[in-house]
């Protein structure tokens, strides 16, 4: 009975050093960068259908005639003034679209 009152305090402590092991490799590994599936660079808003090259320098599809073009859009704007925070935002131009319904039930 003796050697059983001793070894549960070796393994109570083997069992708190592993699980702290365990706890500092999951804390202290980094998780695996993101890789899109598709790269979709949609430059939404040009005026263009082709690629233009962004502020950090990635290449952007202009949507303009192509597939994902909003096939109701017929009022087009354009605001073509810089950010003065150029370096912080990829993009220069949006797409703004306001929808709304209204459902009346007797």
């Amino acid at each position: 009975m003796r050697n059983l009152s001793m070894l549960t305090p070796i393994v109570s402590m083997f069992c708190l050093l592993f699980l702290l092991y365990q706890i500092t490799l999951v804390a202290s590994s980094t998780p695996p960068r993101y890789v899109p599936v598709d790269d979709i660079t949609l430059d939404c808003g040009s005026a263009t259908s082709g690629k233009s090259k962004g502020m950090d320098g990635r290449d952007w599809t202009g949507d303009f005639q192509s597939k994902f073009f909003p096939k109701e859009e017929l009022n087009r704007k354009s605001n073509t003034s810089r950010s003065p925070k150029e370096g912080i935002i990829p993009f220069t131009t949006a797409r703004i679209k306001c929808w709304w319904e209204l459902v009346i039930r007797r």
